[in-house]
């Protein structure tokens, strides 16, 4: 079993059984941890986060705005 498949069984087994999370409070969980690990890996650089998740940067904004996702100044 690949590593992908082994976290996504962890994963349903501990939110969707044993803490019966709704679906769509799970999938803002998960969405809201990409945005802030991808944002920390390039170092607060929206433009290019908003490249690596495929999203427009407008979109990732109203997304960093939605989830209250405070990001350190881009370096210039």
């Amino acid at each position: 079993m690949s590593k992908e498949s082994k976290l996504f069984i962890a994963v349903f087994e501990y939110f969707i059984i044993s803490k019966r999370t709704p679906l769509k409070e799970l999938m803002k969980r998960m969405e809201r941890q990409i945005i802030v690990r991808t944002i920390n890996k390039v170092d607060g650089n929206r433009k290019m986060a908003a490249e690596i998740l495929g999203v427009n940067y407008t979109t990732l904004h109203e997304k960093i705005k939605k989830y209250d996702i405070r990001v350190k100044r881009e370096h210039i």
